[in-house]
């Protein structure tokens, strides 16, 4: 782990160095120049390196008045610049380059206060959807009424889903897992999509590609590694096992799209008010255990109930506060 830790400033420092270089408005870039860059960037983890020094630098924007990253710059700027041994020495002959990894201080300061100590939170209402652009280039789409906190560090990416469902198209970064609590459990992935629901006690995961591991927080012994097409649900007092089950369908939400095979009437109803503030209700009668299937619209409740009503002889009562009761049809 120090290792790993000790490679990734290193890379930063590299990348500081060479961003430097390439954004420096007052002096050519040589082709010998970019000829080098092009070298080094390949190498592994170089290009996440990079995006994280361009990400930083793009918030430095907002904190030039910030005091301790004014007293780190102070510091870091006063320390006389040593030459690293081996592959850390990019170019002895390049004096802007060795400008820039006295940068790096900056820049390894930088890590610490935008990434290492302050977590990001993204949000969405009841009936909302986002897309998360993350600072690694991992993207994560949040469903209706959810809430994640994203913490990255030098050695982990930590993620919390408080509430909801989200699903995660994971960049790949073998130095940094990959880490979604939700509930009781906790996702570890490297480079991967996968889905993860947490509303009430439990969570589940379903794995659209890749491999994830899977282990319950309250017993460390109690651990899964799923396969692409597979789910995991875990619920207290309830033994939890992988299962096989229909991706495209589970995970159809990122597409507008709700699937139902067969889901209890009541099931269906609680699915769809996910997305509404005005709820459907099901009054005394209505056989809440009949099946219903079908594809519909999250948000657009009109066509579920026009479904149900004609599934299932049933009258549709508006309330007050905006939402709809379905009943048994009077003199049915």
């Amino acid at each position: 782990m120090i290792d790993d830790r000790r490679k990734t400033l290193r890379q930063d420092k590299e990348a500081a160095a060479w961003f430097t270089v390439l954004n420096d408005a007052t002096a050519e870039v040589e082709n010998e120049d970019l000829e080098k860059f092009d070298k080094w960037i390949q190498r592994d983890g170089n290009r996440a390196a990079y995006r994280r020094i361009e990400d930083i630098s793009s918030a430095a924007g907002a904190l030039r008045n910030d005091t301790e990253m004014q007293a780190a710059a102070r510091q870091a700027l006063a320390r006389p610049t040593q030459k690293q041994p081996g592959p850390a020495r990019l170019s002895l002959r390049m004096p802007r380059l060795w400008g820039g990894l006295a940068l790096a201080g900056v820049v390894a300061a930088g890590l610490v206060i935008l990434i290492g100590g302050q977590a990001k939170t993204y949000e969405t209402d009841v009936g909302e959807r986002m897309t998360a652009h993350l600072d690694d280039g991992s993207t994560v789409e949040l469903n209706t009424d959810t809430r994640l906190r994203v913490k990255f560090r030098l050695g982990e990416r930590r993620l919390d889903l408080v509430k909801g469902q989200a699903f995660f198209n994971v960049a790949h970064d073998a130095r940094r897992p990959f880490l979604v609590t939700a509930g009781p459990m906790e996702v570890r992935a490297v480079g991967t999509r996968f889905d993860v629901r947490h509303d009430g006690p439990g969570a589940s995961v379903v794995l659209a590609q890749g491999k994830v591991q899977v282990r319950a927080k309250d017993v460390p012994e109690a651990a899964w590694t799923l396969s692409p097409g597979q789910e995991l649900v875990l619920r207290p007092g309830v033994r939890a096992h992988p299962a096989r089950v229909d991706v495209a369908s589970l995970t159809g939400w990122t597409n507008n799209i709700i699937t139902f095979h067969d889901v209890a009437l009541i099931d269906a109803v609680a699915e769809m008010n996910r997305y509404e503030r005005a709820k459907i209700t099901l009054a005394p009668g209505a056989p809440v255990h009949a099946k219903i299937s079908g594809l519909f619209s999250p948000g657009e409740e009109g066509e579920f109930v026009d479904a149900a009503v004609a599934s299932f002889d049933l009258e549709v009562v508006h309330k007050p506060n905006g939402g709809v009761e379905l009943r048994p049809r009077s003199g049915a």
